[in-house]
């Protein structure tokens, strides 16, 4: 036997040995437990992304993140006695590494606005996650279409979550009413799980929902545009005579502008002082020609003809 192995070739060896390298490193990766994924959507669009990843013993851990984190407010990484750990991103920005320092569990949270977009009245978030995740709705809001369908949903007090597997998904939905904040969601706790109760609960009720979701959708549509509609043409039609030179300068650089601008942006359009701007931005907003909104912590300002 021995004088058998003697004969084989050196290089049989050395494929062997890579073999069977390649087959343990596969195996430790598959036994990973894979990160619990959640984002929160708010009413302004905005996506607030944590994920809760286990170390299981590893000196560090990498995560591929859902889209960019706002720079402006940064990202959150603990660990699960809340205290901060070091970490960094690649050169491409799409992948971060936390130094686990012996803890059990890593938390790492941020904001994005790279994964919603907007179209009427409707939001849609669009993502392609290597993880199965979860996505909690904000209040009052109602989904149109899922592709694909999800494996789970159920109600985490006013908010509806909608489970995903693995890959690419698209959500669109409706805020059937708009809540007086559009701040995004608050806490730095990593997510919980569901209980039984509320899942068997919520699934009879969203049930009922979906069948009566779409005429609900088509009359507050039809509700919203004529209530709109008929209280800025009344209202227009009298007021017009209050804007000014610098009033339909604003409105014309939002109309070259797609719609809207935020406020710095349309500062430099107009060339005014920001004071001047603000008092007519406001009453622009007043006289409903325009809506102001904070997005990112700066004032964001649309057309509304």
């Amino acid at each position: 036997m021995l004088g058998k192995l003697r004969d084989t070739p050196r290089h049989v060896h050395i494929l062997i040995i890579i073999f069977l390298i390649l087959t343990f490193i596969s195996l430790s990766r598959s036994s990973l437990a894979q990160p619990q994924v959640t984002i929160t959507l708010s009413e302004a669009g905005i996506a607030k992304v944590e994920y809760l990843v286990p170390t299981e013993g590893n000196l560090s851990v990498t995560i591929q993140l859902l889209g960019t984190p706002d720079p402006t407010l940064g990202v959150t990484v603990v660990d699960e006695k809340g205290l901060p750990l070091a970490f960094d991103t690649d050169q491409t920005g799409r992948y971060l590494t936390v130094a686990t320092l012996n803890s059990s569990q890593v938390y790492v949270s941020y904001y994005t606005q790279d994964l919603t977009s907007k179209s009427g009245i409707f939001w849609i978030i669009s993502v392609n996650s290597p993880y199965p995740l979860k996505v909690v709705l904000p209040v009052n809001a109602t989904p149109v279409d899922m592709n694909p369908l999800p494996t789970k949903i159920y109600s985490i007090g006013r908010n509806l979550a909608i489970e995903y597997p693995a890959g690419s998904l698209q959500l669109k939905y409706v805020i059937l009413y708009q809540p007086a904040t559009s701040l995004p969601p608050q806490g730095t706790q990593p997510p919980a799980s569901p209980t039984k109760q509320e899942t068997g609960t919520s699934k009879g009720l969203f049930e009922v929902l979906w069948l009566l979701l779409p005429y609900l959708v088509v009359l507050a549509a039809i509700f919203v545009a004529l209530a709109v509609f008929l209280a800025l043409r009344g209202k227009r039609k009298s007021e017009l005579v209050e804007l000014g030179e610098e009033d339909l300068a604003i409105l014309d650089a939002l109309r070259k502008a797609g719609g809207a601008m935020f406020q710095g942006e349309l500062q430099k359009a107009v060339n005014l002082p920001p004071t001047t701007l603000w008092r007519r931005v406001k009453k622009l907003a007043e006289l409903g020609y325009v809506k102001i909104e904070k997005k990112a912590g700066r004032n964001y300002v649309e057309l509304l003809e």
